[in-house]
């Protein structure tokens, strides 16, 4: 059944089957053949192949950034530790220049981030003698421990120094020998 030509419009515009259609305007049976493969360029890339380059330069985007901000982080605590370790020196100076050193816990702040707190005490080893029992040494022994901490991240972190300081000791009168 042929369909009547519409007015108006080139008489090869109609429905299929209406005019035959010559051979070479026939859809190729290969569609590399096609009319759209022949305009690509051969050197092109497709759309997947574009796409899955930015997904793996997105990834590694994502790696290059995260060892850049570990590697800050751990630029940040190494000079954390490295304050805190100049103050607990310093502190451990202090308590190891002094002439009179007491029993007891003591505290303060070296600025609003770090603080410390030392404890002395007594440390002198007993001594045993085979008849009287026990002897003490001609020294009194203190250890001197210094602790700074500071907060870091979400927790609390410290560096502890520790030191032995020797004292010539007191007899029972209160004189030191």
């Amino acid at each position: 059944m042929k369909l009547p030509a519409l007015k108006g419009l080139p008489k090869r515009a109609g429905l299929a089957g209406h005019l035959p259609v010559k051979r070479e305007e026939q859809m190729p049976l290969n569609l590399r053949d096609s009319p759209m493969n022949k305009k690509r360029h051969p050197g092109g890339f497709t759309l997947m192949e574009v796409l899955v380059s930015m997904a793996i330069l997105g990834i590694a985007l994502i790696l290059i950034l995260e060892l850049f901000s570990g590697g800050l982080r751990s630029a940040k605590i190494s000079e954390e530790y490295t304050k805190a370790i100049w103050y607990g020196k310093a502190k451990m100076e202090e308590m190891l220049s002094v002439q009179d050193l007491s029993e007891g816990v003591t505290e303060g702040s070296f600025d609003s981030q770090y603080a410390w707190r030392s404890e002395v005490k007594k440390s002198n080893p007993k001594l045993t003698v085979e008849e009287d029992g026990q002897t003490s040494l001609p020294i009194d022994l203190y250890q001197i421990v210094v602790r700074v901490t500071w907060p870091s991240g979400s927790g609390q972190r410290s560096y502890e120094v520790e030191s032995l300081r020797v004292f010539k000791s007191e007899d029972d009168t209160g004189e030191k020998t």
